[in-house]
């Protein structure tokens, strides 16, 4: 068990001197500990996308499993697995955070790991949800005619749209 120890070493001989010695010592209690990296997350998507990023989670002298939970007022961020098992722990474990927003601006959730018996892991996680840019595409971007008056000339382009709204 943890804490300060004393002992007397006696030594013997026939013929010798006998001879003591005191020891001391500590012991250290084997506090369970969480640990990740990084110990933040920040992330950028477009609206409608999704981004993910991993945290290596691990974990020393667990005798419990490891909750995961995340606390997302916006609703754009989930997380998994919720549950690392003490032993899982030890060798460690990617947790996975996903961002999809749903509307333009910055967001932020609060992703805690806990273990009984460990000081809980508590870091923030932000994402920044851009507007999708309407855009239109010609292919290709110019086109040469040699003809003259009396002539007729056809090329052929094409024209793509993204994240249009109107025809």
């Amino acid at each position: 068990s943890a804490g300060k120890t004393k002992a007397n070493l006696s030594l013997a001989s026939t013929g010798a001197q006998n001879g003591t010695n005191n020891l001391t010592g500590t012991a250290q209690a084997k506090i369970p500990t969480i640990n990740v990296d990084p110990t933040s997350l920040s992330m950028a998507a477009t609206i409608g996308n999704t981004v993910t990023k991993t945290v290596n989670v691990t974990g020393q002298f667990l005798t419990n499993n490891v909750t995961v939970t995340l606390s997302d007022n916006n609703g754009v961020f989930s997380v998994t697995p919720t549950t690392i098992t003490a032993a899982n722990a030890a060798n460690g474990v990617e947790v996975t955070v996903t961002y999809k927003p749903t509307n333009v601006g910055n967001a932020s959730a609060v992703l805690t790991l806990s273990s009984d018996g460990a000081d809980d892991v508590t870091f923030n996680v932000t994402g920044t949800a851009q507007a999708k840019v309407p855009t239109i595409n010609v292919d290709p971007a110019s086109l040469s005619f040699n003809a003259n008056l009396t002539s007729t000339a056809t090329k052929t382009f094409t024209v793509t749209g993204l994240f249009l709204t109107n025809d």
